[in-house]
């Protein structure tokens, strides 16, 4: 009988060879990107400052003493107090610090309107509209006066806001006036 001899198949030639030189470079590069990290590391300040170690010192605590409390004294209220701002006075210092037209309204007027307004829930563009009231409706100025300013593409927008009531009872806001523009949207009925 003859012996029969198994040979393993070999894949190529210096197969064994470019396995090993692989495996050597995968290597060299995880050291290399290691290293890296590590320097990285040391370069930039932990995210976290250390904590100094704490140390503790026995001083005394003093004992307490008393102290003087003086009585309280009677102060006389003058006899005639401070006179009120009027409402005109806080109106026309509130308009002041608006940047919109001059008002001519205050609270307690009828007033007109010039051009179709919008009516709002609130004194600003980014109240809801309640309704649109049409030129030559008449309003009673019950509130107000309220600033509104808004900054756009096109520039400053500022009204000054009235809270006004229809003649059906129906509250709202409605602006008085623009910052930019020379005409007024409500007119005082004379």
């Amino acid at each position: 009988m003859t012996p029969v001899i198994h040979f393993q198949k070999r894949l190529a030639p210096g197969y064994d060879l470019f396995k090993l030189m692989v495996v050597i470079i995968l290597i060299l590069l995880l050291a290399i990107l290691v290293s890296q990290a590590n320097r990285a590391a040391s370069e930039f300040p932990s995210a976290y400052p250390s904590t100094p170690a704490l140390t503790f010192t026995q001083t005394s605590i003093p004992a307490p003493t008393e102290t003087q409390v003086p009585s309280p004294t009677f102060t006389p209220l003058p006899d005639t107090p401070a006179p009120l701002p009027s409402r005109s006075e806080l109106t026309q210092a509130t308009v002041t610090a608006c940047p919109s037209a001059t008002t001519r309204i205050k609270i307690g007027d009828t007033v007109r309107v010039l051009l179709r307004l919008n009516f709002r829930y609130g004194p600003g563009l980014n109240w809801e509209i309640i309704k649109t009231n049409n030129s030559g409706t008449d309003l009673e100025v019950i509130g107000g006066p309220a600033c509104s300013s808004l900054l756009t593409d096109s520039g400053l927008k500022a009204y000054l806001w009235w809270k006004v009531r229809t003649r059906d009872g129906l509250e709202g806001w409605s602006a008085e006036a623009p910052l930019i523009n020379p005409y007024y949207f409500l007119d005082p009925v004379k």
